[in-house]
């Protein structure tokens, strides 16, 4: 089960973040004016809910974040989506993405 976390309360998330085989989703709405740091937010919500070991993160996701990402460790999965599928040659992006995150 994949439980997406966009503009979900600290509060809820404590309630719902005892399902073992759930993968959390943090991800930033492109329709949101606010900067999002994607590394720095994961590393706050796994400081902030240890207990929750299936992350998965998206929103303005690009070749620099995502080998950070990878670098970091904490996220099990990337989600990327206008840098690939809106980019000229969507197959090169997306083996460049692989690549980076290896």
């Amino acid at each position: 089960m994949f439980i997406d976390l966009l503009e979900v309360e600290d509060s809820k998330i404590k309630q719902i973040a005892n399902f073992e085989n759930a993968i959390y989703g943090l991800h930033h709405s492109k329709d949101n004016e606010n900067a999002f740091d994607a590394v720095e937010s994961v590393a706050e919500f796994y400081k902030q809910f240890p207990e929750i070991s299936n992350i998965a993160v998206a929103g303005g996701i690009d070749l620099d974040q995502a080998k950070k990402l990878a670098d970091q460790g904490i996220a099990d999965i990337i989600i990327v989506g206008g840098k690939i599928s809106g980019a000229d040659d969507p197959i090169a992006s997306a083996k460049q993405f692989m690549e980076e995150i290896k």
